[in-house]
């Protein structure tokens, strides 16, 4: 710079000059993270965020779920803004966020005891696939056999190549819309017509309204999931749809199972939901070992809770059982045999579904 030249085109270039930008976070999912920490990732680095956990007390003991109307309206898709005294404006747009919580049995009541109440009100379960596997405890025998990783392998290549896909169409600023097939469409509204009608007075559904609100959305969520991560083009397929039905049954079914339960256990357990929870408890191992979803009738008198050991007292409960539907018995040769008849069965049909 020559002596005595004026700087003031070079300050009115460099004040026009902006600032770079910090770059994003290519984090996607997180164990461990406070409603305001993923507000300012969601508004600053990448506008869907996974909260996945397999032990995942410190989700239900920490601070993640503390905002449970901002995870509601984080599932409903709305943009959202926030705005703090001593921080600058977060704006939310097209946001998303995955849920992906496996948590043990204890940790999972201590919260409902905690704050059940409060997430069913507030509609955080309706908008939760929940479910309890079977355990396999007991089962698991070390075997000399090689198992193959191959489908695993498939299976975190695909994973991959969507995430780098959901990159690229992020930074472009664009979003994929799929729509049903016609076909598609028809189950759909037959699919949520048949659940309104479940949540009238003495439906399946009447005593899980809040859940059933939500079904038909998340039929269409799983179905459009199940095309995309498949890999076909176009609409949604009626296949899909109805792939996405069954799926959201069996799903129905735990929620009603596992709700139904807590609700019980708060009260005092009758006569006839002690013993058929111990039949689901004992065909569920049966399931496990054999592949057999019943169990002996005689299995109750030998092994059942004591006061059904008593043969009169067992046929009087199990013979309410029948009449209302929860259990079915049969033959297996000579052998009398009982099965529960799960809530899915029961669905299923009262909702009719499509037959093809």
């Amino acid at each position: 710079m020559q002596k005595n030249k004026s700087t003031l085109d070079i300050a009115k270039r460099i004040k026009e000059l902006k600032p770079p930008q910090p770059p994003k976070a290519c984090k996607f999912a997180f164990s461990d993270i406070t409603p305001a920490a993923m507000k300012e990732h969601l508004s600053n680095h990448r506008n869907s965020v996974g909260l996945m956990s397999n032990e995942a007390g410190t989700v239900f003991d920490g601070h993640a779920l503390r905002d449970l109307p901002f995870i509601n309206q984080l599932w409903d898709g709305l943009d959202q803004s926030t705005q703090r005294k001593h921080s600058n404006e977060n704006n939310m747009r097209n946001s998303r966020l995955s849920l992906s919580l496996m948590v043990q049995p204890k940790t999972f009541d201590k919260y409902m005891f905690k704050k059940g109440e409060e997430a069913k009100g507030i509609g955080f379960w309706a908008r939760c696939l929940v479910c309890e596997p079977r355990s396999t405890q007991g089962y698991r025998l070390i075997e000399n056999q090689k198992i193959s990783q191959n489908n695993l392998n498939d299976f975190h290549n695909k994973i991959v190549e969507i995430i780098k896909e959901s990159i690229e169409l992020t930074e472009r600023g664009d979003r994929i819309c799929l729509n049903f097939t016609p076909d598609a469409e028809d189950i759909w509204i037959k699919f949520a017509n048949d659940v309104e009608m479940q949540i009238r007075n003495n439906g399946v559904l009447e005593n899980f309204r809040d859940y059933a609100s939500k079904m038909a959305d998340n039929m269409a969520r799983i179905a459009a999931l199940l095309h995309f991560f498949g890999g076909y083009t176009g609409d949604i397929s009626a296949d899909a749809a109805i792939n996405a039905r069954e799926i959201c049954l069996c799903f129905g079914e735990e929620h009603i199972r596992l709700f139904s339960q807590n609700e019980v256990n708060n009260s005092i357990i009758d006569d006839e939901t002690e013993l058929w929870m111990w039949i689901c408890n004992l065909c569920n191992h049966n399931l496990v070992k054999n592949g057999k979803p019943y169990m002996k009738k005689n299995s109750i008198l030998q092994y059942g809770p004591n006061r059904f050991r008593d043969k009169i007292k067992c046929e009087e409960v199990l013979t309410k059982l029948i009449n209302k539907g929860r259990v079915e018995i049969g033959k297996e040769r000579r052998t009398t045999v009982v099965k529960p008849v799960s809530a899915n069965e029961i669905i299923d049909e009262l909702l009719e579904g499509i037959n093809f």
